[in-house]
């Protein structure tokens, strides 16, 4: 029997981030984390996809690189909080 505390599968983001704080000792509140890249409706007006959220600009800015090839066509941003750094938006 493993010695590891039981922790129950997260149901929303917020829960995620509660679970990796406890688990990995990681930031747990969302000013820790004030990068994230996401794939959003083509109306703006949805998160579809969270791909990342990162207290680093180059692991997010390597993700949202990543975000792009692998899905091409798609409506990605690159975000500091509610800033948008870079998007596949044209406008």
């Amino acid at each position: 029997m493993s010695d590891a505390p039981f922790i129950p599968w997260p149901s929303d983001v917020d829960s995620v981030l509660h679970m990796f704080s406890y688990v990995c000792g990681m930031a747990a509140h969302d000013d820790d984390l004030p990068y994230r890249v996401d794939v959003r409706d083509d109306k703006d007006t949805h998160i579809e996809e969270i791909i990342a959220l990162t207290s680093d600009y180059a692991t997010a800015k390597s993700a949202y690189e990543e975000a792009v090839k692998r899905r091409p066509g798609r409506f990605i941003t690159l975000r500091e909080k509610a800033r948008v750094i870079q998007s596949t938006r044209r406008n």
